[in-house]
């Protein structure tokens, strides 16, 4: 009964410790991109994501494609401060090791920002939903899939 107990409690642990673990790494690559975006470092975005994404995007595309983010973001808030999203749509597929949510609102425009992470903390896709133009289905690259 006491090795039951205490092997329950190994396995909690390293969970615990794998999750936090990965939280940390998730809020560190987030803040990363946040910075780079409000730089419009958008090469240096290029050059940090994952390999699936710069085989489908070229340099040039993605710079594109960024800017124009950028500037949609920017339009909601200058300093592109989004807010962590808590609860995730399907815990067994998006957590903090492959995905993040964020949201940003002001001035009654929301927009959530949803990344896709390889497993080294690289981006591998965006999605953005909510108030900005000319955007139908919301999509800004493809993800890791």
């Amino acid at each position: 009964m006491i090795y039951r107990t205490i092997g329950s409690a190994i396995i909690l642990f390293a969970l615990t410790g794998c999750s936090t673990y990965f939280r940390a790494g998730n809020i560190r690559a987030v803040e990363k991109l946040r910075q780079q975006l409000s730089k419009e470092q958008y090469e240096k975005v290029y050059r940090d994501s994952s390999k699936i994404l710069q085989a489908q995007v070229t340099q040039a595309d993605f710079i594109e494609r960024m800017r124009k983010v950028s500037s949609e973001l920017k339009e909601v808030d200058p300093d592109i401060t989004w807010q962590r999203v808590e609860e995730s749509p399907e815990p067994a597929v998006y957590n903090d090791e492959t995905w993040s949510s964020l949201r940003m609102e002001k001035d009654g425009r929301k927009i959530t920002i949803q990344l896709d992470w390889d497993p080294g903390f690289r981006l591998c896709g965006m999605t953005i939903l909510g108030d900005i133009p000319d955007r139908a289905d919301g999509r800004v690259f493809l993800n890791c899939d």
